[in-house]
């Protein structure tokens, strides 16, 4: 049995839950069963989001990492041999060391976005580059860097329908199915306070808002009314976090300016800014936004500049690592 260890809520975002996915349906290709644990927590955003709700485990950890650990070991007991793969912040070395105590056929895999030492099977940071960062931690079996990055089905079916435009018509402005940092937020009151020239030229249309708004040439969409890609296909540029569809956008060769909105982003920003497929580093703050349109402005000022985001970024993303990641747990 496969299992799947993550959680989707108001503070966490949908790049968890779109990686697990991801790989479950690979497995389901595979004929494998898989169920996915999460907190009680998760049970809104899950009931709208998820289609197969019978794979679905709830506990309630009560915010502890050792009642976590106790509550997946209930589950785990059930089957003589087992894997899970873990996609998930909370948990860290603590939790590995509990299951490996009470569990010691069970295999753990983590899915990181940052280093932290961790007692698992295999270790898949994609947005890492350097193993020797991982010297000391004595993990076995780590696969580091993009070439293992997840990306989804509906994101591959897609690519050849994308497109790039030597004009800058649509953009997209989207920060994942949370937008904690309100970012979104910021975007209106910045725009209700200016009269911006730019909004002339260009129709964005804003995800997930938490309002409806109306500006001209805005769109503003409460939640996802049709799946993403959709909207990746209408897009000409695209503004959001460095989390895990920065690396989407990036497959797409979509012309994107990325915010940094956690800490948790750290690599992804040092890839894009590297790989100059972002104009210049931008941390989540009050001129965030200012700063956002300012590289609006210059890609309206360089027809080349948004041919130079589009070309760097496909060298960034080439393809997704799912089977090899599959071919590596499937080993263990």
């Amino acid at each position: 049995m496969i299992f799947f260890r993550f959680d989707l809520n108001e503070d966490i975002g949908f790049g968890h839950y779109r990686r697990c996915l991801a790989i479950a349906n690979e497995f389901s290709k595979l004929s494998f069963d898989f169920k996915f644990i999460c907190t009680i927590k998760s049970k809104n955003l899950l009931n709208r989001n998820l289609s197969n709700l019978n794979k679905l485990i709830l506990i309630d950890n009560k915010d502890n990492i050792l009642i976590d650990a106790e509550e997946v070991l209930k589950i785990l007991k059930n089957f003589s041999y087992s894997k899970i793969i873990v996609d998930n912040y909370f948990l860290d070395i603590n939790w590995d060391n509990y299951i490996k105590k009470h569990s010691i056929d069970t295999k753990i895999i983590a899915i990181e976005d940052f280093i932290r030492k961790r007692n698992i099977d295999l270790l898949i940071n994609y947005s890492e580059l350097n193993s020797d960062s991982y010297d000391n931690f004595k993990i076995k079996n780590i696969l580091l860097g993009p070439k293992y990055n997840i990306i989804d089905d509906k994101i591959l079916n897609i690519k050849s329908q994308v497109n790039f435009k030597y004009k800058l018509n649509n953009a997209l402005i989207c920060f994942g199915g949370t937008d904690f940092t309100n970012e979104n937020k910021k975007i209106f009151h910045f725009i209700k306070n200016r009269n911006l020239r730019i909004l002339k030229n260009i129709k964005f249309t804003v995800l997930n808002s938490n309002r409806n708004i109306n500006i001209k040439n805005f769109s503003f969409k409460t939640g996802f009314k049709k799946n993403i890609e959709e909207y990746y296909k209408d897009s000409d540029l695209s503004i959001g976090s460095f989390g895990t569809m920065c690396y989407e956008r990036s497959f797409l060769k979509l012309p994107s300016i990325n915010i940094k909105t956690s800490i948790f982003q750290d690599n992804n920003e040092k890839i894009f800014l590297k790989g100059n497929a972002n104009l210049s580093s931008n941390l989540s703050d009050k001129d965030s936004i200012k700063r956002t349109f300012k590289n609006i402005n210059k890609i309206l000022k360089s027809r080349n500049l948004l041919f130079k985001l589009s070309y760097n970024s496909k060298k960034i993303c080439r393809f997704s690592g799912k089977n090899l990641i599959i071919s590596r747990i499937l080993a263990l």
